[in-house]
């Protein structure tokens, strides 16, 4: 497998995001968004970059976790599957291009000042020259961008500090001199001056150390880059009194400022840094936005054609020409204004995904997504971006609602005659969502890498691990108190995304050290233990198939945590218990190897011979007869009723083993408080499985099983007794 080189510093990192950051944003949409904004237009700089702090944190969590090019469109294509992903990369395809058509725009309206040129037919011009830089190969033009970017930063800095300062602005700026609706409507706008974290995120597989350098480089860039516009924005303000406006927008506002305070020649060398910034920024975004198309179509979900490379230059030719015929369009029947506002709605939407998406893979708990830097304040921080994001787009609800046609028709239309047939990838909502489908589908283990061998053995006790047990070997060892003398499985199981094949991915360290364990275990006890590493792209489909075999009956692992996230209301381990084909028990390591004293919970409602069975062979193991068995009644009980939970509760004991254990029943209305405060005086407590409360508003509180998971002071074992039932007695119940 091939990776990218790590070789990207803070200090690169910095450039790639102001490079997507200055352009048209400071040197056009001043001039644009002070029709909205009014004095307010710093604030609106301000409010802005406060409203993409929470998705670009998100972005970078999502960059560590996937460090791969595509970007956003990556991320939302695994998390939400193809469809999303078809529409996601034609909006973040469509955003980057309207932002490169508006900084053309910008460019040909600094270049009208020094050369009396019409300014949409000479974008179109210079279209031509980046068309013709991308398809030769030679439009990166990374040797000059630093250069640019910094005397860039320097002039504008200099400038604006200069205009501010100056004794001929007697203007002062009032920080709410328009109403909140055009201020709120200029903020909407200018959102795309930020786009640094797209860009970035697009080359997170060759930052080095991305854990701490992307979340800084982003921050960093973002500081420097607001407190740029904010200045720019305070000094266009002030300025703006004594200039002679146009009745339209002022495509050249960093001009009029320097042409104001310094004259013609401070003009005339601001002109020349904004046509030098804006090319190398519209040369970048066509650049990036040719990719999008060029992704999709790698992955089925565009024609061939437009992923293909030209054999002499190297370069997706086809999708560079379609971007560029289509950048052109834009430019020819839109005005700036539309440009910026449409440019917007694209990264807003865009950001609202990003947002989603986070909430998605961090309550879903998919095993494959490792962010190397969690995103603060989770769920409030992607929640906050979510709520910005819609109070901008209301802001811009007229353009929302064209751009959402523009992405919608094509996206539904692709999709619907062309990537739905040729792709079958579900995203992580799809495998993560009501499985009915493991309810309608036959058992499957082909899907599976290294099933083959699993299905031809018998073993009756199947131990899953996911990797992060506290202890494998313990859960082993219970697995042969278990299994008595029939075979034992232990099954590692990996998950990854659907674009990862399970036949290419090698067995870590851990797994080849789990195996050589494994291997002495059984040697030592002289039972027979098999191993299996288990790659696959749908865990919770193969957990449901293994625990449907026929010759399964027990299925062990450890507690991982909640059964569901934060605050969704999906529980998914819930859902799939109810289903399983076969005995669970779940295990909480406490840290405890010796089982001296161990504690039976029986509900009156559940009076079963099985964690009595497992309470005597797990002390027959640990060389120990110190078994008290423990049910709570309500005070509200009759006294016929306790002897009869009493003498039930002796009738199983005996019936059980030839050992008589203590027994006690308590009085209790919370029972479960009576058996967590009873845990600090045993090793083990082993209790059966509760069943989930029904109701809308338990899926917002914690079970009882996990409450006892967490709160116990010692370790705990739950069981959930599973009727034996196949697939096809299962869709009947169903």
């Amino acid at each position: 497998m091939e990776v990218l080189e790590r070789r990207l510093s803070l200090k690169a990192i910095i450039i790639i995001s102001l490079s997507a950051m200055l352009g048209p944003g400071i040197f056009v949409l001043p001039g644009v968004a002070i029709v909205d904004a009014g004095d307010s237009l710093w604030l609106a700089y301000l409010l802005a970059l406060l409203c993409v702090l929470p998705p670009s944190l998100c972005i970078v969590e999502l960059a560590t976790a996937m460090p791969t090019s595509g970007g956003a469109y990556i991320y939302i294509e695994r998390t939400f599957g193809p469809f999303a992903g078809t529409i996601a990369g034609f909006g973040l395809w469509l955003a980057l291009l309207f932002k490169s058509a508006f900084a053309l725009i910008g460019t040909t309206a600094y270049l009208s000042i020094i050369v009396n040129i019409p300014i949409q037919e000479a974008a179109v011009g210079l279209l031509l020259l980046i068309l013709a830089l991308n398809v030769f190969g030679m439009g990166k033009m990374s040797d000059i961008i630093g250069i640019v970017i910094s005397v860039a930063i320097f002039a504008l800095a200099s400038m604006s500090t200069w205009a501010i300062f100056d004794p001929q602005t007697l203007h002062r700026v009032s920080p709410f001199s328009h109403n909140i609706s055009g201020t709120l409507l200029a903020t909407a706008t200018v959102v795309v001056s930020y786009a640094g974290a797209l860009k970035v995120a697009a080359v997170a597989g060759e930052v080095k150390n991305p854990d701490h350098n992307l979340p800084r480089g982003i921050l960093y860039s973002m500081g420097i880059v607001g407190a740029l516009y904010v200045m720019v924005a305070l000094a266009y303000a002030e300025v703006l009194p004594y200039l002679n406006p146009p009745n339209k927008e002022d495509l050249h506002p960093v001009y009029s400022i320097a042409n104001f305070i310094g004259g013609k020649y401070l003009g005339a060398l601001m002109c020349a840094v904004a046509v030098f910034t804006m090319v190398s920024m519209a040369n970048a975004g066509v650049l990036a936005a040719s990719r999008f198309p060029f992704a999709m179509a790698r992955d089925q979900l565009l024609p061939s054609f437009i992923g293909k490379l030209n054999s002499k230059y190297l370069t997706p030719v086809n999708s560079i020409v379609l971007s560029c015929l289509l950048v052109a369009t834009i430019i020819l029947l839109l005005d700036v204004e539309k440009l910026a506002k449409f440019a917007s709605v694209f990264l807003i939407l865009t950001f609202l995904m990003v947002n989603l998406t986070v909430i998605v893979l961090r309550e879903t708990r998919v095993q494959w997504y490792k962010p190397g830097f969690a995103s603060p304040m989770y769920p409030w921080l992607p929640i906050l971006g979510i709520i910005l994001s819609c109070m901008l787009l209301a802001a811009l609800r007229q353009y929302m609602l064209y751009a959402i046609i523009l992405v919608l028709i094509p996206g539904v239309l692709t999709y619907a005659f062309y990537s739905r047939e040729r792709v079958s990838r579900r995203g992580v909502v799809g495998f993560r969502g009501m499985r009915k489908d493991l309810i309608d589908q036959e058992l499957n283990l082909e899907r599976h890498a290294s099933f083959d061998n699993v299905r031809q053995r018998f073993a009756g006790v199947v131990v899953c691990l996911y990797g992060k047990e506290r202890s494998p070997d313990t859960l082993i060892e219970l697995g042969i108190v278990v299994a008595k003398k029939r075979g034992l499985e232990v099954v590692h199981l990996t998950e990854v995304p659907e674009q990862t094949s399970v036949h290419d991915v090698v067995d870590s360290s851990s797994v080849r050290s789990l195996a050589r364990r494994i291997r002495v275990m059984s040697k030592k006890n002289q039972f027979r233990i098999s191993f299996d590493p288990i790659v696959s792209h749908d865990l919770f489909a193969t957990v449901y198939d293994i625990s449907q075999r026929l010759n399964c009956s027990w299925l062990i692992r450890e507690w991982g945590g909640r059964d569901f996230g934060t605050f969704t209301m999906h529980d998914q381990v819930g859902w799939l218990e109810e289903h399983l084909g076969c005995h669970l028990i779940t295990y909480q390591d406490a840290g405890i190897r010796y089982f001296r004293k161990i504690l039976v919970y029986l509900r009156e409602d559940h009076i079963s011979p099985i964690p009595i069975q497992l309470a005597y062979a797990l002390a027959e193991m640990h060389e120990t007869d110190d078994i008290t068995v423990v049910t709570c009644v309500s005070y509200l009980d009759s006294l016929q009723r306790r002897e009869e939970l009493s003498q039930s509760i002796t009738d199983v004991m005996i019936h059980t083993r030839d050992v008589q254990a203590k027994k006690m029943i308590f009085e209790s209305d919370t029972p479960l408080r009576q058996i967590i405060s009873l845990s600090e005086d045993y090793d083990l407590l082993i209790c059966p499985h509760a069943p989930k409360k029904q109701g809308w508003f338990s899926s917002f509180r914690r079970r009882d099983n996990d409450l006892l998971m967490e709160e116990s002071a010692c370790s705990v074992i739950i069981i959930k007794e599973q009727a034996r039932t196949t697939t096809a007695e299962t869709k009947t119940k169903e």
